[in-house]
């Protein structure tokens, strides 16, 4: 049987939204499940969420949520709402549950690709990918024809073609993207590739929420 990877992320301590992922996938007949990060933060049930994700042994990278409820730092450039979910979460994870989020690494490789949750030049930083010169950054750093990651603002694709010395870098997003793709690779196949992750299911809970999950 061919391997075929599913590839998430932002779970986000949404146990619904995260189930019916999951089950989608399985109707999808996918091999292989891949995170890209934030198992945890925001919603309701991060230990129920981080349990399915140790338990299926999901390749995982470490997101900038994952990495402050590892940690016992305060988190930095957080708002209100999120610095709440960083503690509340804390409480809800055991000892083991919070070294194994610290253990983490910042990007890895799986199969023949690789995986991060921010950019490849600064992954430790938590940076965004808005334009192409902040992908090219990530493109120095690229080692495999394809990377997945989580830091661009909507679904998509960056990918370089080499031109003598130089390259240029082809942004593709929105319907019909896979149909370019899939007519870019029979004509030029593309050395280095930056395809988006698809995020899982992100919902700000309430107070209300937490208290009920405890």
């Amino acid at each position: 049987m061919p391997m075929k990877y599913a590839i998430i992320a932002d779970i986000h301590a949404n146990l619904e939204a995260f189930q019916v992922v999951l089950e989608d996938i399985k109707q999808q007949k996918c091999t292989h499940v891949v995170c890209l990060g934030d198992v945890v933060g925001y919603g309701a049930n991060p230990k129920e969420c981080l349990d399915i994700v140790r338990g299926m042994n999901i390749p995982t990278v470490k997101g900038n949520h994952d990495e402050y409820i590892g940690l016992d730092e305060d988190p930095e450039g957080f708002n209100d709402a999120a610095a709440e979910a960083v503690s509340w979460s804390r409480a809800q994870l055991t000892d083991d549950d919070r070294k194994w989020l610290r253990d983490l690494k910042y990007q890895r490789l799986v199969a023949n690709f690789t995986i991060v949750h921010a950019t490849l030049d600064v992954p430790q930083r938590w940076g965004y990918v808005f334009e192409k010169l902040e992908a090219a950054a990530s493109f120095t750093y690229q080692h495999t024809q394809l990377c997945f990651f989580w830091a661009y603002p909507c679904p998509g694709c960056l990918y370089s073609r080499h031109w003598g010395p130089g390259w240029d870098l082809f942004q593709i997003s929105g319907r019909g993207r896979e149909e370019v793709l899939r007519q870019r690779r029979q004509r030029w196949p593309a050395p280095r590739w930056q395809p988006e992750g698809g995020v899982c299911g992100l919902r700000h809970p309430t107070a209300a929420d937490r208290a009920a999950a405890s």
